[in-house]
């Protein structure tokens, strides 16, 4: 990845880039036990927006498994048989696990989902998607950080989906803030059709 970011971006001001690091995502689910939800993030923005992302589960099988990649240069580490085939007509959706509402899921509802998957972890439920195991991550409430989307984000811009907060509007990430505000939206199908369908 240092190579594809290198060739990609080799004028770019060091002072421009913000790393974000997230050691444990999923904190509450591995107190739990269920280590499977658990990831270490590493997301790299510049200038705010998101170019290239780590997802580390290191509790998947003997050694764990990586996955990385950036903008423009796609995601390494799935298998051929996890990568996204897009199908319009599924909608299967990926929210939160331990924090969810009524009110959650009437915003949830509004989407027509065909399957909703509750499941912890903001990495976790993007690798769902990018391993063609949903379409949709939608979580309508504050709560996220940026630590916690960065590089999922990176990843699904690499794999040709999109996120953006809860309301359609871009996620910026600076040094200066950490909040996610307005809830998360990403998916690998019409992202402009979703965000019709909640606004």
């Amino acid at each position: 990845m240092a190579n594809d970011l290198e060739d990609s971006q080799p004028d770019v001001d060091p002072s421009k880039l913000t790393i974000f690091i997230d050691p444990l995502d999923a904190t509450r689910e591995y107190t739990l036990g269920n280590t499977e939800c658990v990831l270490t993030l590493i997301g790299i923005a510049l200038n705010g927006r998101p170019i290239a992302g780590v997802m580390h589960q290191p509790f998947a099988g003997d050694e764990g498994r990586t996955f990385y990649g950036m903008v423009g240069s796609g995601v390494k580490g799935l298998l051929a048989d996890e990568k996204q085939t897009v199908d319009a007509s599924n909608r299967r959706i990926v929210t939160s696990f331990s924090h969810f509402t009524p009110e959650m899921q009437a915003a949830i509802d509004r989407l027509k989902p065909t399957e909703v998957i509750r499941i912890g972890g903001a990495g976790f439920k993007a690798l769902k998607l990018l391993k063609g195991e949903a379409e949709i991550y939608y979580y309508p409430a504050d709560g996220c950080k940026l630590w916690d989307t960065c590089a999922p984000h990176a990843l699904l811009l690499a794999a040709s989906g999109n996120m953006t907060n809860g309301q359609g509007e871009e996620i910026e990430y600076h040094a200066d803030s950490n909040l996610v505000v307005k809830g998360v939206l990403a998916s690998m199908i019409d992202h402009a059709d979703l965000i019709s369908k909640i606004k």
